[in-house]
Formats: structure tokens, sequence, C-alpha cells
């Protein structure tokens, strides 16, 4: 038995133009879970409601009815079309819709649809373009599913996806961003000391920073000149500057393990001592010098290094939690913030405020400062995992879709960080079974 809209919400108000559309519009069931926390209300409809509306119904319903309620509010929509209307028509008028659509439910997967080529060859058939990177190969059927479900299952239309892949344009530009990308991450790698080092030859590495960017600039010239003549395979990660196997891995020297020198601390059983968080936090600082222009806006670098700092002082005190412990995740938040009320209150009231203000920030993930430091803190263990063979990934038998839903929002804060560490890093542990499907 279905009802008319406003029959069973009488009292909700919306605008104008979304009143008119929900007058015309039923309601089919209204479900609600056991726990009573999240409820499904399933429409059918004649006109179209774009993405964004009913979002903005799900708020409202939220607001105005539930408002003192923990309650999720989900509005799931079915349309009955004319027969004026074909998969070719319907994607014209409802593409922005399946858009936001889809950049609410994965953004990797809405960038790849948003950049890529639809040409109906028929009514229903659809020829779907996107550019050759391993991202596309991978998730590309996610898309395919997405389009025919929204298209066929709510809209009642045929529709039949056909994928290509095209090589992708690489400007000039492009080129000699990647290969800049490349040097800068192989001077950082080679900052954190992953190789066996005496403690001389760490202070000579301070002191002789300059030198070595300027060396790596040098280098990073030849290279790219060496691209554009006798050797344009290194811009794929196949010549000897390349990015790759040569770079990362480290060859087992009979006595340490992935290149790891059997650590010196007498509470170290095996292998090298973990990175501790005044490494880390130094070791974000550094990043954030060298890698800043790669951030999809401008950013404040020391406001953004000083957030990067706060964070993991909270850190500190709250006790570091791996990216993949389930368990320890569930209290992540509690403990932090009990972490933050403490150290911070310690301080004069002005500099307390400060300090709670640059690490609420960072944790909002709203700013392009903050958005930046996110995609530092989830960039750099994901490429010492892979410059280690991916020995964490290997210890804790860690899935791809931890690492993806780990950095879903990574590209917010650099789409050219995102794709380097997706191609460069991670993929490639995924093939060599470093990294679990």
């Amino acid at each position: 038995m279905t009802k008319m809209f406003f029959d069973v919400f009488p009292t909700l108000e919306v605008n104008g133009d979304m009143k008119k559309l929900l007058s015309e519009t039923e309601v089919t069931k209204v479900g609600m879970n056991h726990e009573k926390d999240h409820i499904r209300i399933y429409l059918n409809g004649t006109r179209l409601i774009h993405k964004k509306n009913i979002y903005q119904l799900e708020k409202n319903i939220h607001d105005q009815i539930f408002k003192n309620r923990h309650m999720d509010v989900k509005v799931i929509e079915k349309y009955q079309l004319s027969e004026q209307y074909t998969a070719e028509k319907l994607m014209d008028l409802y593409k922005d819709s399946i858009l936001e659509e889809l950049k609410n439910y994965s953004l990797m997967e809405y960038n790849l649809l948003r950049s890529a080529k639809m040409e109906f060859t028929g009514d229903s058939h659809l020829l779907l373009t996107l550019e050759n990177t391993i991202i596309a190969q991978t998730r590309s059927h996610e898309i395919v599913e997405f389009l025919e479900k929204v298209v066929c299952e709510r809209c009642g239309l045929d529709l039949s996806v056909e994928l290509a892949f095209e090589e992708p344009k690489e400007s000039k530009h492009k080129k000699n961003s990647d290969l800049q990308i490349q040097f800068e991450i192989k001077n950082i790698l080679k900052r954190v000391q992953l190789h066996e080092e005496s403690a001389p030859a760490k202070a000579e590495e301070v002191q002789t920073a300059d030198t070595s960017m300027k060396t790596a600039a040098k280098e990073q010239n030849h290279s790219k000149e060496s691209a554009a003549g006798n050797n344009a395979g290194n811009a794929n990660g196949k010549g000897e500057n390349s990015f790759g196997k040569k770079e990362f891995r480290k060859k087992y020297d009979g006595g340490s393990y992935g290149g790891y020198k059997k650590s010196d601390n007498p509470d170290v059983l095996y292998g090298k001592d973990f990175e501790d968080d005044a490494q880390h936090a130094w070791h974000m600082a550094i990043m954030t010098l060298l890698l800043n222009e790669y951030a999809n806006e401008e950013i404040d670098v020391l406001k953004t290094i000083s957030m990067l700092l706060i964070h993991d002082l909270v850190e500190i005190d709250a006790g570091d939690t791996y990216a993949y412990d389930s368990q320890g995740l569930k209290t992540q938040s509690k403990r932090e913030k009990l972490a933050a009320n403490r150290i911070f209150n310690l301080l004069p009231e002005d500099q307390a405020k400060k300090m709670f203000d640059l690490w609420n920030e960072f944790e909002e993930r709203k700013t392009a400062e903050a958005k930046f430091a996110r995609v530092l803190d989830n960039f750099q263990p994901v490429m010492l995992n892979a410059a280690t063979d991916g020995r964490m990934w290997v210890e804790n038998g860690v899935h791809l879709e931890q690492i993806l839903k780990r950095n879903e929002k990574t590209h917010e804060g650099s789409e050219v960080l995102w794709k380097y560490m997706y191609e460069h890093f991670i993929m490639p542990n995924v093939e060599k079974k470093r990294i679990k499907r």
C-alpha cells in the first residue's frame, strides 16, 4: 500500500520546488532497523529529483522529525518514467545527479567518471572511454555496475556499458612533474635512514642537506634529458634512474632482513627499531617542505608543519594506533581527545587555544592545510612499506580494500600524490602479493 509523500510526512517543511516534486511522489515503504537508529524511506515518482535534493531531504527529515535522536536517514528513490526517455536522454538530464551520487560513494570513481568520454552508439548502448591507468583498470567495473544500477534498477530503462581505454595524453609538464616527485621522494627516503648508517654518517647528512638537494636537482635534469633522448622508458619506471625496484628493494646481506641492520637496542629481539613518533614528526616536516607544491591548493607551509607536529604530540600521549588495528581504532578518538585536553590545558589559555585550533583543524580535514597534512600522514607509511618490501603489510595481512578505505579522501589534498602513491606504491605490491586483494 502506497501513500503520497505528504500524507506520510505532513509536517515536513521543504523548499518550494522540492515541495511540488514531492507532492507528486509516493512513499512505498518506510523501514527501521531493530536498534531504531536507521530509517529507510522508499519513494516512487514520475519526475527525476536531483541527488543534491535527495540528500537535503534526508537532512530535513533528520533535523525536523528526529532532531533529538541519533538517526541515520536514507531515502531510496525509484522512478516510473515516460516512454520518451531513453538511457541517452536520461544521461543528458541526470548526469550531474549521477556524478553527485558517485562523489558521495567513492571520490576515486567519481574522478574517473567525471573525466571519462561518454558516447551512445544506440539509445541504450554506452561506450565509456577511460584513460588507461592502473586505477581505471581496477575500478572501472565498479563504475559500470553503478551506472547500470542507476539507469536500469532506479529508472527502469535499458543500458549496456562497453568499456574502452585510451592512452593518457601526457603533457611535458606532467612528465617533468612525475620525474620531480621521483627524485624528491628518493631524497626523502635517504633522510629516513633506510640503509645501515652510523651516527657520524647521520650528522654528515644533515650538514650536507643543501648539497644533496642540488645534486638531486642535477640528476633530475639529466633524467629529463635522457627521457627526451635515448631512454624514454625512464618515465615509465623502467630505466636506470626510475623510481622502481632498484630504488626500493633492499638486498639481503646475510645479517639483515629487507636491508635492516639488527638494532643495538637490547629490547629488540629481531630486526630494527620501529620509527618512533619524534622521527615520524620530523619526517612529516621534511616532506611538507619538499612536496607542498603538489597540494591541490596553495597552502601555508608553516601552518601545515605546525598542524602535523601538534597532531603527533597528541598521539604520543594517547598512544599511536596502527592504521589497520580495528580494535584500537574504536577507542582512538576518545583517547586522543583526553590526551589533547590534558596536554594543551597545561599551557596558558591563549597558547592552549592555538594548539586546540590546530589539532581540531587537522581532525576536521576542511582547510587546504589540513587536507594536505592528511595526505602526507597517509602517504608516508605507504611509502615506507613499499621501501621495505611491504614488511608491515605482509606481517599484518593487510588487504587492498583496507588501504583504499583509509585513503578514500587522500586525493582531496593532492590528486598528484594520491595517483603517484596508488600507481607506484600500492598496486605494484598488490601484484607482488604483499598486499592481499
